[in-house]
């Protein structure tokens, strides 16, 4: 193990050049991690020089650099361990520095900098109060030998930069820190600036707002010291004193804060470090763990380069960290990517309920690599590893942050809408098939298209509507994704390089794997959230907080109703058939922007706006529209006909008033009852998979099975769904993701012996017809075109593609 050496935060930096290797991620500190140093800052002040106020700084001897040495001396604060691997020695206009990577520790010492770049911008702006104040050296306290225009250059020389060239900055940050450090630590730069731009990368941002933390901290010391008046304005003793706790707030990190200071020679030394400090519990992430882990092997392996095996790990890690929020999403990256490679998503083997944490499994398990392994195969091991973590961080950026999706690929608003539904709840379940079919297919392809949309199908009914569980299918859309992302392997290869089977096979190939994963999904639609379920929740009479039924909370959140009201509004301009109507429907991307309004008001200001029932039927679906952030909702409360002239009929939503009966008509049950028909009829087709159970009604039909075609809500309809629903299953061994009901010669009737028809019929003669009564009076409900009573009805078993022809 190297030497270790307590050294003070003014020790580290004294001439020495801090670089942030290419291996190591940016900059991620959190507000609260920096909240929490400016805390522990002012905990090390009070018990040095007790509660800070106005009147309660004492004076004393002083170094001429940072720190009063009056008070209790004695107390420091622990800053944590700094590893440093030394690459060589620089000039530097007269001196010699001593030029690191920082291995462990590039956090600290980057908020250290934007705590002393703050504090040299607070000095240069007292000094400008003590020169319009008169106030020179000889007016200092006792014990305060310098004064602030002295000490701001004293600072910015010592921790920040010596000179006006790049070479001579004390530390150069992370690559995606670069030129967001420069503006804010080198040239003073407004934080706010950054915060405003959207284009600015999220590792950029993090460092604004350290800044933007620590600025609001020193204004709080500010008017602590000061009151209300600004530095101009305060009294000379006020300014003295004010700028003797400012030099004393610097002193307590610089000279207060003690790190344990480790130096490595090689980036192998610091693999095996960071393994002994992993092992005695060291909170650290999961990321960096198996990096630390990755490049202690390769230190052991002259076949391997740990240098650029951290680098490519940091590769993927950098890729994301350009758009996370925290560090759980970094976490999470290297979780979806080990199950996807591994297929390590349950239960492993015999002795054991499921895989330990990746970090351990990495290192114990024979499937991947102990170092008894030959050399050969860890390095195999170790490529295949980093490599695919680049490809896959690629895929998982795309997958998790939508305005990354919609910008990097060109897919069509269709798939682009269903992807924003998917981000509604619960993606984390469906995310890893999404990012292997991203990576098999890329996102502008048909294949993807597909998966997702029976993907956003599933979601929507399952999660969204039915409000199903949210472990519902996790392991089986795991299942699904590994076996697609390895479905590219050659023969044979996941197996030598775990040294044993995967716990699931790889589908045969990408080109087989899409239709095997379609029609998973399809038979998990059928399971999970049946045609009856659908239409069940859709026709509630509170769909927005399931208040009538018991066990139900209604829709998954406001934004679940927003994108089912959006979709149909996009359905209606499309029977329009003009292109003008599509071109002028909003994005998607902005439906959070959109309000739920209700046709007939949740609280009427007349009895002329309430409905017959109202309590009953005013948050039903028929009574649901959508407004633009442009809409006029004054009328809100208002009766319909006074709605609809001030806000329907110019609505940003234009077919809405297109939708709606005539202001003369009014708005009533029966309007609505209409109205919510067609709007769950609209949905059955568009959530549905790419199987279906159609039941073709023949001639002579009762009236209640003619009804049924066009209204799902009926009870004849949930009859035959439920019987298509059982029958089918019994003959494919699987749901369908449909049961559509149709008319002898309608035009959507499928055609026997078609491609795509499987014929499923229940009575003997073959037929694929049913004649539906309403079995009353000991008749039986089906009967084959034959003549034979039947139990079910006959079936075709269809694809979505033949629907549509």
């Amino acid at each position: 193990m190297p030497k270790a050496d307590q050294k003070t935060v003014s020790q580290v930096f004294s001439d020495a050049k801090l670089q942030v290797p290419l291996y190591q991620r940016s900059y991620a500190w959190e507000p609260q991690q920096v909240e929490d140093l400016l805390n522990d800052i002012d905990y090390v002040y009070r018990r040095r020089y007790g509660s800070p106020n106005a009147r309660s700084v004492t004076t004393g001897p002083s170094d001429a650099d940072s720190n009063d040495t009056n008070g209790n001396s004695d107390v420091y604060h622990y800053f944590g361990t700094l590893v440093l691997n030394a690459r060589g020695k620089q000039d530097m206009m007269g001196s010699e520095w001593t030029v690191y990577d920082i291995i462990d520790g590039q956090q600290r010492l980057t908020t250290t900098n934007v705590f002393i770049a703050c504090i040299v911008e607070e000095l240069e702006a007292i000094a400008d109060a003590f020169d319009a104040a008169g106030l020179g050296k000889e007016d200092l306290p006792e014990g305060v030998v310098r004064p602030p225009g002295y000490l701001a250059t004293n600072y910015t020389e010592n921790y920040l930069k010596l000179g006006d060239r790049k070479e001579g900055r004390h530390l150069e940050p992370g690559e995606l820190t670069e030129a967001a450090y420069a503006e804010l630590i080198i040239d003073q730069g407004d934080p706010q600036t950054i915060l405003d731009d959207d284009e600015r990368l999220v590792p950029e941002k993090k460092l604004a707002r350290a800044k933007e933390i620590i600025q609001k901290w020193i204004r709080e010391k500010r008017e602590l010291f000061l009151g209300d008046e600004d530095l101009g304005q305060a009294t000379e003793a006020d300014l003295l004193e004010y700028y003797t706790a400012i030099k004393r707030y610097t002193g307590v990190l610089t000279s207060q804060f003690k790190l344990t200071s480790q130096e490595v020679e090689s980036t192998d030394e610091a693999g095996r470090l960071f393994e002994a400090v992993n092992d005695r519990g060291r909170d650290i992430t999961l990321a960096d763990k198996v990096k630390s882990y990755l490049i202690y092997v390769s230190g052991e392996f002259d076949t391997l380069d740990s240098e650029a095996v951290a680098r490519r790990f940091n590769d993927a890690v950098e890729t994301v960290a350009q758009y996370a929020t925290d560090d759980d999403d970094i976490d999470q990256l290297v979780q979806f990517h080990w199950e996807l490679f591994t297929g390590e998503y349950k239960k492993v083997r015999k002795n054991r309920s499921g895989p330990t944490p990746i970090h351990r499994r990495i290192k114990e398990s024979p499937r991947h690599i102990p170092l008894e392994r030959d050399p050969e195969e860890v390095a195999t091991w170790v490529n295949n590893y980093v490599d695919t973590l680049s490809s896959v961080s690629k895929s998982y950026v795309q997958a998790n942050y939508l305005d990354v999706f919609n910008r990097q690929t060109d897919v069509s608003p269709q798939v682009q809408a269903r992807v924003k539904s998917l981000h509604n709840i619960n993606f984390s379940n469906i995310a890893p098939l999404i990012i292997a079919a991203i990576e098999r297919y890329d996102a502008d392809s048909p294949e993807f298209a597909r998966i997702a949309t029976l993907c956003e199908v599933y979601s929507f009914r399952v999660y969204q509507v039915a409000k199903r569980s949210q472990r519902t299918a996790r392991r089986e859309f795991k299942e699904a994704a590994h076996r697609l992302y390895a479905s590219e392997f050659e023969d044979g290869f996941v197996e030598d390089l775990f040294g044993e089977a995967v716990v699931d096979p790889p589908y045969e190939n990408p080109a087989v794997a899409v239709d095997e994963v379609t029609a998973y999904l399809d038979n998990y639609i059928g399971r999970h959230c049946p045609d009856n379920d659908f239409v069940e929740y859709l026709t509630r009479s509170d769909i927005i907080q399931g208040s009538d039924t018991r066990g139900w909370p209604g829709f998954c959140n406001k934004g679940a109703i927003r994108f089912l009201l959006f979709e149909y509004e996009k359905h209606l301009r499309q029977e329009k058939n003009t292109d003008t109507s599509l071109k002028m429907l909003p994005s998607v991307m902005d439906l959070d922007e959109f309000t739920i309004e209700h046709i007939a008001p949740r609280t009427p200001e007349t009895s002329a706006a309430e409905l017959e029932n109202h309590e009953e039927n005013v948050n039903r679906l028929g009574n649901l529209a959508l407004l633009g952030p442009k809409d006029n909702p004054s009328a809100s409360n208002d009766d319909y006909a006074t709605k609809y002239e001030e806000i329907y009929q110019d609505a940003q939503m234009e077919i809405l008033g297109d939708d709606l009966p005539a202001p003369e008509a009014g708005w009533d049950v029966d309007a609505l009852d209409a109205r919510a028909r067609d709007i769950v009829a609209f949905a059955l087709d568009h959530w549905s998979g790419e199987s279906a159970a159609v039941v073709t009604m023949a001639q002579g039909s009762s009236d209640a099975a003619e009804e049924a075609a066009t209204d799902p809500r009926t009870d004849t309809a949930f009859t035959i769904r439920d019987d298509a629903q059982r029958t089918y299953a019994e003959d494919v061994d699987a749901d369908p993701s449909r049961v559509k009901l149709v008319r002898q010669g309608d035009a959507d009737m499928p055609s026997s012996g078609a491609d795509g028809v499987t014929e499923l019929p229940q009575c003997s003669c073959g037929a694929l017809y049913t004649r539906i009564s309403d079995g009353e009076n000991d008749t039986e409900m089906y009967e084959c075109v034959c003549g034979s009573s039947l139990e079910a009805p006959n079936l075709a078993g269809i694809s979505r593609s033949v629907l549509a022809d």
